[in-house]
């Protein structure tokens, strides 16, 4: 019923708009190997607009290590407003969480010198022995840091 079209999907897409999304997939398809940020691809299976190939295809080529796909069985298109939209809810929660997990136990392997010493490294104040064991401390706190550094490194890229 082409009189009712608007109730069924776009009623119709602009030239421009498809032209500007081509060169969008192109730009990113390229930049994907050297993406290294977590990704969170959340796919109906059943996707009326869009194939579930396009994720498997991300999924396969971000550069990311940490990834995941989210396929859903009883949706189409617009998964936020669909039959599992407290499902995507939940899985976006979820990562995030996973997230802040990796992050805060990163932050607490961290330690950072106080701002006196950041702001004077040279003057501590303390006797010759106090700087060396204040040194060796030191010391020990950059190679943790280097050590942290990687670990997220490796997850984040």
């Amino acid at each position: 019923d082409i009189e009712n079209i608007e109730n069924y999907g776009y009623p119709f897409f602009p030239v421009a708009q498809l032209i500007q999304l081509r060169r969008l997939v192109k730009h990113v398809t390229k930049k994907l190997p050297s993406m290294k940020f977590p990704v969170q691809l959340i796919q109906a299976k059943d996707d009326d607009m869009t194939s579930v190939k396009n994720s498997k295809y991300i999924y396969d080529k971000i550069g990311s290590s940490l990834k995941e796909i989210v396929l859903l069985y009883d949706s189409y298109h617009v998964v936020t407003a669909d039959q599992e939209r407290d499902t995507v809810t939940e899985k976006m929660l979820n990562i995030t969480i996973d997230l802040q997990e990796v992050a805060i136990t990163a932050l607490e392997v961290v330690s950072v010198p106080p701002r006196e010493q950041q702001a004077n490294p040279g003057k501590t104040g303390k006797t010759e022995n106090a700087g060396k064991k204040q040194t060796g401390e030191a010391s020990k706190q950059e190679s943790e840091k280097v050590r942290n550094n990687s670990a997220l490194q490796a997850i984040f890229g």
